[in-house]
């Protein structure tokens, strides 16, 4: 049974009010298809996987978002001028910030930390590399329902996750939108949101009643890429490439979409 995103959402000066958004269907083909093609000692580890995500894995995510609708001066004033210079134009701001939960990295963890259990905790973690990708579309639909029901239209989006971004940012988020008490998440002085399963960004909105614009903005490598020294590429490849294969990431226009 596919877990409902909790939202917690804000307009302006307004209070928080939490909502019970979308389900979170993850769809693991990608990588499942990507084990069989190596071979049958593959396939036996990927369905011994499978049943645990059945029965435990898809259970320990507990998604939730915080989401801040503000004007284009609120934000300029909590965040800067850098943020508006990715979003030319727009009149509104949501500030999102969405999360697995800190149950799942921790059991990847574990199983990555026992004897005869690495590979299933590193499909554990890249199944939630993947629900994770798939929260952000799941997100972004619900936003551009939510957003057409009151004569608002989104124009694009800055994602600090595809490229570097100063660790002073990420405290100003975590700090504006209180993300420690209502989703469980924290900045800590470095320039990755914790749990690690968390993304944040920028979606850009102005009044009106045409279709958003949409382009595929596909995942990132991480940077530096390790290559074959990286775990991920010796038990079967680059995660984020296994991401690929899904519909693409955030939908919206960005001109300036690079790592």
């Amino acid at each position: 049974m596919a877990a409902s995103i909790r939202i917690f959402f804000s307009e302006g000066s307004g209070g928080t009010v939490e909502r019970e958004g979308p389900a979170l269907n993850v769809d693991l083909s990608s990588l499942e298809a990507h084990y069989h093609e190596r071979g049958k000692r593959h396939v036996k580890g990927m369905a011994r996987f499978l049943e645990f995500w059945e029965s435990e894995g898809a259970a320990l995510m507990a998604p939730r978002a915080r989401m801040a609708l503000m004007t284009a001066a609120e934000a300029e004033e909590a965040f800067g001028p850098e943020v508006l210079r990715h979003l030319s134009g727009a009149a509104f701001l949501t500030l999102s910030v969405w999360t697995l939960g800190i149950d799942l990295e921790r059991r990847s963890g574990e199983l990555m930390s026992s004897e005869g259990a690495v590979m299933q905790g590193f499909l554990l973690d890249v199944a939630g590399s993947i629900a994770l990708y798939t929260m952000h579309n799941v997100l972004l639909d619900w936003m551009e329902r939510e957003f057409q029901a009151i004569g608002k239209v989104l124009t694009g989006e800055f994602y600090p996750g595809l490229g570097g971004v100063d660790a002073a940012l990420m405290e100003k988020i975590a700090s504006r939108l209180g993300t420690r008490d209502t989703i469980g998440v924290e900045a800590r002085s470095v320039s990755m949101l914790h749990p690690r399963k968390t993304q944040c960004s920028f979606v850009g909105a102005v009044a009106g009643t045409a279709q958003s614009s949409r382009v595929v903005i596909e995942p990132k490598p991480c940077v530096p890429c390790q290559g074959e020294r990286c775990l991920y590429h010796q038990l079967g490849g680059c995660h984020m490439a296994l991401v690929k294969g899904l519909r693409g990431g955030s939908r919206l226009s960005e001109a300036d979409a690079k790592p």
